[in-house]
């Protein structure tokens, strides 16, 4: 599990859309968003893979959607590096709909 870090991420589909925030990550939690969204969710690591379960949520009205849904969650996997995660995975319902989240750790919490 990564120690407790304040994360810049950068999600992409297979449809070529692209959309990029801020989470803190810290005791397995994952907390931000960006203009319009929250990205609220848990990180845990089993079998040395990195497991989160984000959910996206808009709180903007007018903000444009991400994949075309104004609310949703992904389930990711990613394998673990201190400094940089690359996740892939799919929208929960949607498991044809691919997702990535790239994520590079900018400050340290404690």
């Amino acid at each position: 599990m990564p120690e407790p870090a304040l994360w810049s991420l950068r999600f992409s589909s297979d449809m070529g859309i692209h959309r990029g925030g801020i989470v803190v990550i810290e005791d397995g939690k994952i907390l931000g968003g960006d203009s319009g969204f929250t990205y609220v969710g848990r990180l845990r690591t089993e079998r040395e893979r990195m497991i989160a379960n984000l959910r996206v949520a808009k709180y903007l009205v007018g903000a444009p959607p991400i994949f075309g849904m104004d609310n949703f969650e992904a389930e990711l996997t990613a394998q673990p590096d201190e400094h940089q995660l690359s996740f892939t995975g799919f929208i929960v319902g949607s498991p044809g709909n691919s997702i990535a989240v790239d994520m590079v750790r900018r400050v340290e919490l404690s």
